[in-house]
C-alpha cells in the first residue's frame, strides 16, 4: 500500500489560509490592543502553544509507521495492523497538549542546569525543539522507506 501524497499546491493553500486566519485574528485584536503587541501575542501564542506539538504529534502518532511492543516497525500492509490516522480534531488537541508539555518541561531542565529563561532561550529552546522532531520525523521516514 503506497502512502498519499499531499500535493505542493494543497499545502500552500493550507498556509495562506491559517496565515489568514491569524491576521484576522489579530486585526480583532487591534480593537482593544496596538497593533505591535496584537500580532505578537497572536503569532507567539501559534508560535509557542501549537507549533511544537504539531510537530511532535507526527512523531508519536504516524499513520505511516506503527511500532511494536518489541521495538520493531511493522509495515501497514500486516493485517494485524488496525492503526488508523489522526483526524484533523485530534491531531489539533493533541499539539496543544504536545505543546504544553513539551516547552515548560524543557525550560524547567535548562533552567536546573542554569541556563537563564528570557524571551531568546525560550524562543530558542522551542526552535530546537521543532528541528529535533522534524530530525526524528525525516529519519522515521527515510528508516522506514529502507525497511520497504
Amino acid at each position: 500500500m503506497e502512502t498519499a501524497k499531499i500535493p505542493l499546491a494543497k499545502i500552500i493553500r493550507n498556509i495562506i489560509i491559517l496565515l489568514g486566519i491569524l491576521l484576522l485574528v489579530s486585526l480583532l485584536g487591534m480593537i482593544k490592543y496596538p497593533w505591535q503587541q496584537s500580532f505578537r501575542v497572536v503569532f507567539s501564542s501559534f508560535y509557542v502553544l501549537f507549533l511544537p506539538g504539531f510537530i511532535w504529534s507526527y512523531v508519536f502518532f504516524d499513520k505511516r509507521i506503527s511500532r511494536r511492543r518489541d521495538g520493531k516497525n511493522k509495515k501497514p500492509e500486516d493485517k494485524k495492523v488496525k492503526d488508523k490516522p489522526l483526524d484533523a480534531v485530534e491531531r489539533i488537541l493533541i499539539s496543544f497538549a504536545l505543546s504544553i508539555a513539551l516547552g515548560p518541561l524543557a525550560l524547567f531542565f535548562l533552567n536546573k542546569v542554569g541556563v537563564k529563561i528570557n524571551l531568546g532561550s525560550s524562543f530558542f529552546v522551542i526552535l530546537g525543539l521543532m528541528a529535533l522532531g522534524l530530525g526524528i520525523i525525516f529519519y522515521q521516514r527515510k528508516f522506514y522507506k529502507q525497511a520497504k
